[in-house]
């Protein structure tokens, strides 16, 4: 494997945590032999000898505003493609940083707020060879093998309550693997969401937490 550059960057400190964190990892080559023991498909049946990948990672606290960021947080997979994610939460105190929080974390997680969570998945070349192998494994067509995958997109959109937002999820899907450049995730709360209310709902699976929250999926979009 070869890489071209790591960095890592702290720029002052609230309390025990970092204010800003950036982690950057460029043209690291990643030989297909490498994943060669992973289940299929690995990265040699899909056509790859080898795969470029640059990432970057930053963390961000705005004591003034009092609020904190994740974003970037970007894996570049080059030729295949990318995941990149961002977060954003408000309410952020002096009070939740550090050691010192750990002495009563509910009060802290209910104070603090989810403003914002975005997921996008950029495609390369990746489907296309993806639905290449998987069409010529199970002897089916191309046509068959991304139908497949469309059902499998759209079961997920099941769990949106809203049945506007559900439908334009699905009508986003159908766009994208028309021409699969780019499907985007937003999520944003109705009304203030606390993380405390946030962790609880993912620890139960969703339960009362999806109809808190607003859902907007986006095909073939910069946003």
């Amino acid at each position: 494997m070869l890489v071209k550059r790591v960095a890592f960057s702290l720029d002052s400190w609230a309390k025990f945590v970092p204010e800003h964190l950036k982690t950057t990892v460029e043209k690291l080559i990643i030989p297909a032999d490498v994943f060669k023991d992973m289940e299929a498909p690995t990265l040699k049946d899909l056509g790859y000898k080898s795969i470029e990948f640059n990432g970057d990672v930053a963390f961000g606290i705005d004591k003034a505003a009092k609020t904190a960021a994740l974003t970037p947080f970007k894996f570049d997979f080059a030729q295949a493609g990318s995941f990149s994610s961002e977060v954003h939460l408000s309410n952020i105190t002096e009070d939740m940083l550090g050691i010192a929080a750990l002495d009563d974390p509910f009060t802290q997680l209910g104070a603090a707020k989810f403003e914002k969570l975005r997921l996008q998945m950029v495609n390369g070349d990746f489907i296309d060879k993806y639905v290449t192998w998987k069409a010529k494994k199970e002897n089916k067509s191309a046509a068959d093998v991304k139908e497949e995958i469309e059902t499998m997109l759209k079961a997920v959109t099941l769990t949106i309550p809203d049945n506007d937002q559900q439908k334009k999820a699905q009508d986003a899907i159908d766009a994208f693997m028309t021409d699969p450049q780019s499907l985007t995730l937003i999520i944003t709360p109705k009304a203030k969401l606390s993380l405390l209310d946030l962790q609880l709902g993912v620890m139960t699976g969703g339960l009362g937490l999806l109809d808190k929250v607003n859902f907007e999926v986006v095909a073939n979009s910069a946003i």
